[in-house]
């Protein structure tokens, strides 16, 4: 999947300034399964100090000053949001159905989009996450995870050699569904 040039440089100022962030939503589904279309990339960031490294992040990145005030001053339900779809970034607080950012932290993976390694939600919790939000595409989301799942966990099918009873009926055209399975 391709990492836009835009998000790209407001990545490299998020990990210039140490920002404590995961990403959640579209991108994060597309990351885990498949890629989909989305309006925005959604950011989950922590509070604190934290907000002040995103505030000199996003000043760094050319973010205008009413975005980056309202960061330092963003509350524990709150989000900002930047730019217009599909290039559009979310800076949220709090995301439904998760408990707090420091153990989802903890539990995220950093995987590879585009030139980039960046912190994306894990699986168990963006499925936890879509499914306390409810909404169709959440739950198209839901489908395409499970689905993932799934193939990461599935045992690889094993070859298993032909014996000599089941090559006996073959020849003569009577096999069954185990024999099948053995050739």
């Amino acid at each position: 999947m391709r990492l836009p040039r835009d998000f790209a440089e407001l990545l490299a100022a998020f990990d210039a300034e140490e920002v404590r962030y995961v990403l959640v939503g579209g991108y994060a589904v597309s990351l885990h399964s498949r890629p989909r279309s989305t309006k925005d990339v959604d950011f989950w960031i922590d509070g604190g100090d934290n907000l002040e490294r995103v505030a000199r992040a996003l000043t760094t990145f050319g973010a205008p000053v009413g975005v980056t005030d309202a960061v330092r001053n963003l509350g524990p339900d709150e989000f900002v949001f930047m730019g217009r779809s599909p290039l559009r970034v979310d800076l949220i607080r709090r995301i439904k159905g998760l408990p707090r950012f420091d153990q989802a932290f903890a539990r995220s993976l950093q995987l590879r989009w585009g030139t980039r390694l960046v912190r994306v939600l894990s699986l168990d919790d963006l499925l936890a996450a879509k499914r306390a939000v409810g909404r169709p595409v959440d739950r198209r989301d839901v489908k395409a995870l499970e689905r993932a799942r799934g193939k990461a966990h599935r045992p690889k099918p094993r070859a298993v050699a032909p014996t000599k009873r089941s090559r006996a009926r073959a020849a003569h055209g009577k096999t069954t569904a185990r024999d099948r399975r053995r050739t």
